[in-house]
């Protein structure tokens, strides 16, 4: 009986740390860049992620992305002005 308890105590607290952790696509709304922008900059190490599950899905916390937005603005800087530069190519070559 008291295994079960302790059981149900760890699966609580599992829970509730995987509730505090954003998924891929909220983590991307917040910070307004698509999902497979932040993979990239997952996959670069330039954005801590938590991987769960037997799948690895990724999870980020709130903490981790105040922290890219304060140490890396020239990133996502450089990002939108590569984008608008495809844009320009783009738009000349049709």
């Amino acid at each position: 009986m008291r295994r079960n308890r302790e059981k149900a105590r760890i699966g609580a607290k599992r829970v509730e740390a995987t509730r505090t952790l954003l998924t891929i696509g909220e983590a991307s709304r917040l910070l307004h860049v698509h999902q497979n922008t932040l993979r990239r900059w997952s996959n670069q190490g330039l954005i801590k992620t938590y991987r769960i599950g037997p799948a690895l899905h990724r999870r980020f916390k709130r903490e981790d992305l105040a922290v890219f937005l304060v140490e890396e603005p020239q990133r996502l800087r450089a990002d939108t002005s590569r984008l608008q530069k495809y844009l320009k190519r783009a738009k000349r070559a049709s």
